[in-house]
């Protein structure tokens, strides 16, 4: 674990990228030894446009500079992914920018189509996008940095210059003259998460190990970004031990489902939905955590079941007289014979079965055999779920609970799913009506 911070020190420039740093006449031990008490340095690579040497070789100077202090400090390596510092990072520092900075924009149509944005501004769906192959750089100690968290933030000031032919819309044509810088004043405030976006932020700084640095105020944040910031178990997961990245395991359009493995052999599961409207997501233990599964796998029966209510040679004898395509209460007593069943929740005939646990909410859900799914996740929503197969540490009481709450939330689907059966054969059978009642008149 990173020593406790207290004081921390951003280097390069006098101010943000605006004039180049004179490597000669640094002394880098010198400047160094002289922030004490500093238990974090981040790093800049300003004004470096020009120089020779891999970045590799600029950060190396100052790894050595801070480790000839004698003293423990986080490095912080900021080359805004230049030199891919994912490849060496860990043996320098303990993180890395792996993209440009981070503004408080979801996207990046919004970022460049509407706020049109300068490119050094990225979106969180950027930063995120630049990590879906970063995972195996990830390890204790070195970590890949989305930057800082815009959770808390209604808005943020870009700065820059800017193409007079793309101004952003709010500015006056004079701002964006050829070689003219625009400063944060000029720009104001533009941009901002809803609540469900910002959660969902934190919830993918945490499950992909980023360092949650703040970049809001903390002397004036509302509850509700409190909240968010001090999640303990998103916090739990951001911190594990084992150090692992979360990696997207499965995606299907706007869908998606990350999974980060954790130290006590349970896994975090993201369910993510970057569209524009609610959906079910459903995780499945035998396509998205099937070598954890499989020691758990128990022979079990077809769900939902598949059976005739009556005796089978009834069904059998009275579906030949066509009663499965016009008695509906029949073809559902006789569901096998009729061949009506709805699809099986799985194929095999063993499977696992976990317990569920929304780390948001802090709660058991339940026992799942097979799958899980969550219901109307809200657009930008993400939901994180932490999954456990060994279960033999539960009491038997908690396990009868628990794998009651998984029964009840299966039954449940199974009812609507016999509703929409219902439903749907009301509405053939009032056409078939309507239809017959039309030929007569005619």
């Amino acid at each position: 674990m990173p020593p406790t911070m207290r004081n921390g020190v951003r280097g390069a420039a006098r101010s943000p990228c605006m004039k180049p740093l004179s490597w000669p006449s640094l002394s880098l031990t010198q400047n160094v030894t002289r922030t004490a008490g500093v238990d974090y340095v981040k790093y800049d690579y300003c004004g470096m446009d020009n120089v020779s040497l891999p970045t590799r070789h600029y950060y190396e100077r100052m790894s050595a500079a801070m480790n000839a202090t004698g003293r423990p400090m986080v490095f912080s390596i900021c080359s805004w992914g230049l030199g891919e510092p994912h490849q060496w990072g860990a043996d320098v520092g303990h993180s890395w920018r792996t993209d440009t900075d981070l503004f408080a924009v979801w996207d990046e149509p919004t970022a460049r189509g509407v706020l049109r944005l300068p490119k050094m501004f990225g979106s969180v769906m950027a930063a995120v996008e630049r990590q879906a192959h970063l995972a195996p750089y990830a390890r204790r100690g070195g970590f890949n940095d989305l930057d800082m968290l815009v959770v808390g933030l209604s808005g943020m000031s870009a700065y820059g210059t800017v193409d007079p032919s793309d101004c952003p819309p709010h500015l006056p044509s004079f701002y964006c003259k050829p070689g003219q810088a625009v400063t944060r004043e000029m720009w104001g405030e533009v941009g901002g998460l809803t609540l469900t976006e910002q959660r969902a932020h934190f919830s993918l700084w945490c499950m992909l190990s980023s360092p949650l640095m703040l970049g809001n105020d903390p002397r004036t944040m509302s509850r509700a970004t409190l909240r968010i910031l001090t999640a303990p178990e998103l916090i739990a997961i951001s911190q594990d031990g084992l150090a692992k990245q979360a990696e997207r395991i499965w995606s299907d359009g706007n869908r998606q489902i990350w999974r980060k493995d954790l130290s006590d052999g349970s896994r975090a599961m993201l369910l993510f939905n970057n569209g524009n409207s609610p959906v079910d997501i459903t995780m499945r233990w035998e396509r998205d955590l099937r070598e954890a599964a499989l020691p758990w796998r128990r022979s079990v029966a077809r769900e939902p079941p598949c059976r005739d209510v009556h005796e089978r040679k009834f069904c059998i004898y009275t579906a030949r007289s066509g009663r499965c395509d016009t008695d509906r209460d029949f073809m559902l007593e006789c569901m096998r014979t009729c061949r009506a069943c709805q699809p099986a929740l799985w194929n095999r005939s063993s499977q696992a079965a976990a317990l569920v646990r929304d780390a948001w909410e802090q709660e058991d859900l339940g026992i799942y055999r097979a799958q899980f799914t969550a219901h109307l996740v809200e657009p930008h929503e993400a939901r994180v779920y932490v999954v456990r197969f060994d279960l033999r540490s539960l009491e038997h009481d908690t396990y009868k609970k628990l794998a009651g709450r998984g029964r009840q939330a299966r039954t449940r689907v199974r009812e609507k799913r016999q509703a929409a059966i219902r439903q749907a054969a009301n509405r053939a059978a009032l056409t078939s009506s309507e239809d017959n009642r039309t030929e007569a008149r005619m």
